[in-house]
């Protein structure tokens, strides 16, 4: 009965550490980005500073807009 027992331990055991094994494997195997993850990840931050630029250019222009519309006092 104790042999019974620790066999049937030994085998959930063993399956335990299959499960753990396969999630590592797959958790390295999705760990690499692939290249098209790559170019949007680029084409992302590519977009994104070239918005931030645009609106640096317009930032002259408000304060120059704000500016001249201030009211002047006499």
């Amino acid at each position: 009965m104790e042999n019974q027992d620790i066999n049937e331990e030994s085998i959930n055991n063993q399956e335990d550490n299959n499960v753990q094994n396969e999630a590592t494997s797959q958790d390295n195997v999705t760990a690499t980005p692939s290249a098209e993850e790559l170019l949007a990840e680029e084409k992302d931050r590519y977009i994104r500073l070239y918005a931030e630029f645009e609106n640096y250019k317009k930032e002259p222009l408000k304060k120059k807009w704000n500016f001249s519309n201030m009211p002047t006092r006499i």
